[in-house]
């Protein structure tokens, strides 16, 4: 089965539990940072798309300690910008809340 080029990717087995670890990783770096906090209580789907880096989706159930709500995460992971302090740009978005957008 071919796809596109570009075009975002389904992540399964040990790909999917990578992205589990690059994603609540990506989180406690948040939460260490000026935050906030949330905790992963669920992962629906992961996909990874190849852009300038790696650029991956997941739709996931968060937990910021007194609620959970689904929510959309975006990891834009670009190592080679990791000297910079530019390496790593996260966009949450979760129902009825404005957008986190944190980088490092």
């Amino acid at each position: 089965r071919s796809r596109l080029l570009g075009a975002p990717k389904p992540l399964e087995g040990e790909e999917l539990e990578t992205a589990k670890v690059l994603l609540s990783s990506t989180l406690e770096e948040l939460a260490a940072g000026e935050g906030p906090k949330f905790e992963v209580i669920k992962v629906t789907s992961a996909t990874r798309k190849v852009v300038s880096g790696s650029l991956d989706t997941y739709v996931v159930e968060l937990s910021n300690g007194s609620e959970s709500k689904d929510c959309k995460v975006q990891i834009w992971s670009q190592p080679w910008l990791k000297p910079l302090g530019t390496g790593t740009n996260v966009k949450i978005y979760c129902q009825d809340d404005e957008v986190v957008e944190r980088t490092w």
